[in-house]
């Protein structure tokens, strides 16, 4: 289900209404789940982009056909008028858009390197026993990195002192321009027949990319062939 961020919530109280038939017109058409009282029954509401429509009813099917309805009847209101610059204005809802992913295909991401910060801020030259040196002996073990990860690694002697291979890592990222985003990716694991663990156990996997947007796409394409 689509949920509004913050900033789309504090945008929608002000918003004018002809802009928020933009803001709709990208959808998706959903619906919500509600329990009547004092009946107990559920019933379901139709949504557009996480904004509740008018009505009940009995099915999931027939709230989400009525929200299809109103969403194409906005969809033609709005045809051929200036789309919304939602980057701009903080509205575009990426966020929302990877919680709803993440959900629907187990991914979590469990640890987030910025290496231009931590290039810019010494943290190679400055931490001890910290997160970044499980990183560094991720890259320089001998497991089934993804190509993404590759790049990151330099050709270095057999060494095992994180305190070298740390100044090589800091040395090959600046002379390469390696200031992206290494995530590490978690799912669970499925058996035969494609049953998830839950989150007891799980495959990790690290993923590098110019942008979080790019890291995250490819974590997102490895969750879906785990759980596939």
């Amino acid at each position: 289900m689509y949920h509004h961020t913050q900033t789309q919530k504090e945008w929608l109280k002000k918003a004018d209404p002809e802009d928020i038939k933009l803001f709709l017109s990208k959808g998706p058409a959903t619906c919500d789940m509600a329990l009547m009282t004092p009946s107990m029954k559920t019933k379901y509401i139709p949504m557009i982009r996480g904004m509740h429509l008018g009505g009940t009813f009995d099915l999931p099917e027939q709230a989400i056909k009525k929200a299809r309805t109103v969403l194409g009847d906005i969809q033609k209101q709005v045809n051929g008028k200036t789309p919304l610059d939602e980057q701009a204005l903080g509205i575009d809802g990426q966020n929302a858009a990877y919680l709803a992913q993440c959900d629907e295909n187990e991914l979590r991401i469990s640890d987030i390197f910025h290496l231009a910060s931590v290039l810019g801020s010494d943290e190679m030259e400055y931490s001890f026993h910290e997160p970044i040196d499980d990183f560094v002996e991720y890259l320089f073990s001998k497991t089934d990195h993804h190509a993404s990860i590759l790049p990151l690694i330099p050709k270095v002697p057999d060494e095992n002192d994180i305190v070298f291979l740390k100044e090589c890592l800091h040395e090959h990222w600046l002379k390469n321009g390696l200031f992206g985003f290494a995530i590490l990716a978690t799912t669970p694991v499925c058996d035969d027949i494609k049953m998830s663990s839950g989150w007891r156990y799980c495959h990790q996997k690290w993923f590098y990319a110019e942008t979080y947007a790019w890291a995250f796409d490819l974590a997102m394409e490895w969750a879906k062939k785990e759980g596939a």
